[in-house]
Formats: structure tokens, C-alpha cells, sequence
């Protein structure tokens, strides 16, 4: 049984069914893509296993496999796409909001958005994850309202990294330490700086979170760095727009952490420039 399973999910096995067009009886038919992730969920996941709900960009619970493999044939109007093959599991966490990858690493990011069903995450990435979770603000009830559109908008990693492959912007004589810079469990800072007396600049960008948790996110965060690597540490926000909120939270620590503006330029020409 397992060597027939293990052919079938591998994607190859004998036809025994009537042919169709272009098709032998004993051609050896190839399927690419599910299969293998089938016997990885038959023998590879086992219980006690740690897996997460994945799914357009965002986690929607974290849990453990308490079951053994079974398959379950069952039709639904209401949920047209039920999976057969299924492993029961508890769900020990359901962020709410669903957790937006944006709060994960660069790698981890392409990583998840690959185009398989089963994804194996080492214990690093897991703790990027649990750091995230951490991290993530509480949901709001009060809806703020939306931001103006631009054609030309920038997502919040897009910022981090042009400034942290140019940090003189936000500073004379400032060198990149680390981009999503770790803190033993206490989250990833955006971007650290160091300058050549050894002074060091904390980067925050705010995108699509409270004003609150992005001030009180960069003071943690200067508060580390003073312990571990060194006293002179200063802070920088950057934002697209201005926030009443967030003008107040940085005036009480103005001497540390400063607030900062970025605006996205496009010119259109007939001629080159």
C-alpha cells in the first residue's frame, strides 16, 4: 500500500483508466505539483508538529498537529473547496487581526509566498514569527481615516531599505549595522546605524500602525541598544504624512528621537534628462 500510495503521490504511476486522446493503456502519466506535498503531509508531518495558517499575505493562526493523517471525502455548497487529506490540529494562537507578513524578514516574506501548499520553516523563522506576533498592535476599534492616495506610494520595506542602503540621508557619516536588526525577543529594529565615534541611530518607519505602538516600539528599541551596545543612541521616525498623535509622543522625547518626512518624486519627460 505505501509503494502504491508513495508512486501516486510522487506523480508517477501506470494509467489503468481508458485512454484519452494522445493517451496509452501502461503510460506512465507524470502530474507536477500537489503530489509530493501529499506525502510530505502523509509521512513527514507528525503530531506534536508546529504549522500556521497561511494564506494572501497574512497568518491566520498558529496551532499543533493532534491528530494522524486521514482522508475525509465530503462535498459543500457553502465551502466549495474542502481539502480531503487532513490532520487535525489545535490552534494555540488566532492573531486579530490576521498577521501581515510585512511584519516578517525580507526572506521569510519570499519564502512563505512561494507557490507550494506545505511549507517546512527552521527554528529561526519561527522565531521570527513569534517575534512579529509580539510586535503586532492590538486591533483598534476606531476607524482612522485613510491616508491620501498616491500613484507613487512607497510600502514601509520599501522605505527601510533605500535608507539603509543610503544612510548619509538621515545622517553625515552614518554606516549600516543591520537591516531588521534582532534583539534577543524583543523584536527587529527597521534598520540600525553607527557613525565613526560610535554613536548609534535607531530607524523605525511607520506604516499602517498606531502612533502609540511606532513611539513606543523605538523607545524599547533605544532602550536595548543603550544596554547592550553602546550609551549614545538617538532615534528616527520616518513617516509619509503628519500625525498629530505621533507629533505629541515625540515631543516628550524630542531631545531622543526625531521625526522625519519622506515624499516619493516622479517626473515624466519627452527628452531624456
Amino acid at each position: 500500500m505505501r509503494e502504491l500510495f508513495q508512486q501516486f503521490v510522487t506523480g508517477k504511476f501506470r494509467l489503468e483508466r481508458k485512454p484519452s486522446c494522445g493517451e496509452t493503456i501502461g503510460q506512465e502519466i507524470t502530474y507536477q505539483g500537489y503530489p509530493d506535498q501529499i506525502l510530505q503531509f502523509f509521512y513527514d508531518m507528525k503530531k506534536g508538529d508546529r504549522v500556521l495558517a497561511y494564506g494572501n499575505k497574512c497568518i491566520y493562526g498558529i496551532g499543533e498537529i493532534i491528530g494522524d493523517y486521514y482522508y475525509k471525502a465530503e462535498e459543500s455548497e457553502e465551502y466549495p473547496y474542502i481539502f480531503f487529506h487532513r490532520r487535525d490540529v489545535k490552534w494555540v494562537s488566532i492573531p486579530e487581526p490576521p498577521l501581515s507578513i510585512d511584519m516578517l524578514t525580507d526572506d521569510l516574506q519570499k519564502k512563505l509566498m512561494r507557490p507550494r501548499t506545505i511549507i517546512e520553516l527552521t527554528e529561526l523563522e519561527w522565531r521570527d514569527v513569534e517575534e512579529a506576533l509580539t510586535a503586532q498592535p492590538p486591533e483598534e476599534k476606531a476607524v482612522a481615516p485613510e491616508p491620501e492616495v498616491s500613484p507613487f506610494y512607497l510600502e514601509e520595506r520599501q522605505v527601510r531599505n533605500f535608507l539603509a542602503e543610503n544612510p548619509t540621508i538621515l545622517g553625515e557619516g552614518l554606516e549600516l549595522v543591520g537591516k531588521e536588526y534582532r534583539t534577543d525577543g524583543f523584536g527587529r529594529i527597521d534598520a540600525l546605524f553607527r557613525d565613526g565615534k560610535g554613536n548609534f541611530v535607531v530607524l523605525e518607519t511607520k506604516k499602517d500602525r498606531e502612533s502609540d505602538v511606532v513611539a513606543g516600539q523605538i523607545l524599547r528599541y533605544i532602550g536595548w541598544v543603550k544596554k547592550n551596545l553602546g550609551p549614545n543612541v538617538q532615534g528616527v521616525i520616518v513617516t509619509r504624512t503628519s500625525d498629530v498623535n505621533l507629533n505629541y509622543a515625540v515631543e516628550a522625547v524630542k531631545d531622543t528621537v526625531k521625526l522625519k518626512y519622506y515624499k516619493v518624486k516622479c517626473e515624466i519627460s519627452d527628452v531624456p534628462t
